[in-house]
């Protein structure tokens, strides 16, 4: 195995950056195409200036869309990579062709599943193997598609998500040093369901009074946000010592302070693929409360609690359970050990595992 051609997906980043790293030191050439927008672009070009990400960058950055096109079929017509790795629809047909003339394998990961039929039948074309992010994700889409496919849990760099003492990371993310932390972090979206989160903060408060609610939000689809800001606003009004709300993006180094804040971690999403969230929080130490949807039983095993979607009176009993110190620390014990099975390092194996499969299957 030497050369493998990688298409990022830009909203993944620490996916990217994990594995590409891990394959590099597994003896993998990796070289990095582009992300498909502007802001994955910059993101991209910052974590290599940073020198987070280990692969080798293609000059498609500089590039117009159909340069990069004849460029990267060029590369391909030069057999200048084993196997290309896919993260989303940014390879070009033409290339894809050539690749599939020439024989090199390609692999697609479904993180933007569910997907439709007609754009499988497209890729059943050219693609070799699909590989699904969780068996949730492979269970609902594999009647979909006719090729093989496999499952590869996301992996995590444990080394970086880690655990801070409550009092560096609280006095990092200025939250208050003393009571209970209780951390939301996802995408302000439908399917991420803030607003049961948001109905159960009175529920809770009334049984913990010195609790207080870290509310990191991103990605903001507008629509949604109109209908939850009201209640926002009547919280931070009610409780205004008791909420702090931070929407925008922060550099991956500050999550592991973040999550080490936080005495429970709350993720009320519907609907994952797999939820890096999930483990960067376990790997920190700080025990989950979930729906009960989606992947957060296969991710979260017997290390966290699961409430039933959309009840707000479920998830904040289940938020006040793990305010006994005896089950957080249970939980907490529990997380770090269920981790082991989604690091960085196990699933870049499993992708070079998968390489060789496709080469030998050829």
């Amino acid at each position: 195995m030497r050369t493998v051609l990688y298409l990022p997906i830009s909203v993944l980043l620490s996916y990217n950056e994990y594995l590409v790293n891990e394959l590099n030191d597994l003896g993998v050439v990796v070289y990095v195409d582009r992300p498909s927008n502007l802001l994955g672009d910059l993101l991209y070009i910052y974590e290599k200036f940073k020198g987070r990400i280990r692969g080798r960058f293609l000059p498609t950055y500089l590039m117009p869309e159909g340069l990069r096109n004849a460029y990267l079929k060029r590369l391909i017509k030069q057999r200048k990579f084993d196997v290309i790795h896919m993260n989303g629809l940014s390879l070009s047909i033409d290339a894809l062709k050539e690749a599939k003339r020439l024989g090199i394998p390609v692999l697609y990961v479904l993180h933007t599943a569910p997907i439709s039929e007609e754009i499988y039948r497209w890729l059943d074309e050219y693609v070799d193997l699909y590989v699904a992010p969780s068996n949730f994700t492979l269970a609902n889409e594999k009647g979909k598609f006719k090729r093989r496919a496999t499952v590869i849990h996301h992996g995590i760099n444990t080394e970086e998500f880690k655990s801070y003492s409550k009092e560096e990371a609280r006095s990092k993310m200025k939250l208050p040093l003393h009571g209970k932390v209780i951390l939301w972090n996802d995408r302000i979206s439908p399917e991420k369901d803030l607003k049961t989160f948001l109905e159960a903060i009175p529920l809770i408060l009334k049984e913990c009074r010195d609790c207080y609610f870290y509310i990191k939000g991103r990605g903001v689809v507008k629509k949604y946000w109109h209908e939850v800001k009201p209640l926002v606003n009547e919280l931070k009004e009610k409780y205004r010592n008791n909420i702090k709300l931070h929407i925008g993006w922060v550099k991956q180094d500050v999550l592991p302070y973040i999550y080490s804040a936080a005495d429970v971690f709350v993720r009320t999403s519907l609907y994952e693929n797999f939820g890096l969230a999930f483990i960067e929080a376990m790997s920190c130490g700080v025990p989950v409360v979930a729906a009960n949807a989606a992947t957060a039983p296969e991710v979260i095993g017997d290390a966290g609690l699961l409430y039933r979607p959309h009840d707000s009176l479920d998830l904040a009993d289940k938020v006040v359970a793990l305010l006994n110190e005896e089950i957080r620390e249970e939980l907490s014990r529990k997380s770090r050990e269920r981790v082991k099975l989604f690091t960085a390092k196990r699933m870049a194996q499993q992708y070079l595992q998968t390489y060789y499969y496709l080469l030998g299957a050829k």
